[in-house]
């Protein structure tokens, strides 16, 4: 199955959400957030949409964001 084919589009503000629901506990987010494979999704995203939000758990936080730095764009100075 593609990423086209799970995100949900909001038919009111346009806006698109790619919901994610885990069947089991995961121990290790970051793990999930550092990997290639989700800078490939992320690099994907960034070619349909002009802004990509991502919801990260307030538990997890300090974990979560230290793992997706290489998620973000660079932003020129």
């Amino acid at each position: 199955m593609s990423v086209e084919e799970v995100i949900w589009t909001d038919p009111i503000t346009n806006l698109a959400f790619l919901p994610v629901v885990m069947k089991s506990r995961v121990p290790h987010t970051a793990d999930i957030l550092g990997a290639a494979r989700m800078r490939q999704l992320f690099d994907s995203l960034r070619e349909h949409y002009d802004y990509v939000v991502v919801d990260l758990s307030p538990l997890a936080s300090v974990t979560d964001v230290r793992a997706t730095p290489h998620l973000s764009i660079p932003t020129s100075t």
